[in-house]
């Protein structure tokens, strides 16, 4: 991958303050990684950066509450 070096490093930082949330592992569905959702065809990303469409969010949102809902609980 073009961000396996900065992948690595992030990978070593230990804290209880830092969350490693792995967005290639709920984006890409066993070795598949696809551009859009197959079933009404909506893209997930929207420009050649790959920023996510509100279809690509989506595929990050239960996670991402999931950690939000971690963090009130410990806080």
């Amino acid at each position: 991958s073009d961000f396996a070096n900065e992948a690595a490093r992030m990978a070593t930082i230990k804290s209880d303050n830092v969350i490693i949330n792995n967005v290639g592992d709920q984006m890409c569905f066993g070795e598949r990684c696809y551009f859009l959702n197959r079933n009404n065809l909506h893209v997930y990303y929207g420009d050649v950066s790959c920023h996510l469409t509100t279809e690509g969010v989506k595929l990050l949102e239960s996670k991402y509450s999931e950690i939000i809902e971690d963090f009130f609980k410990r806080n």
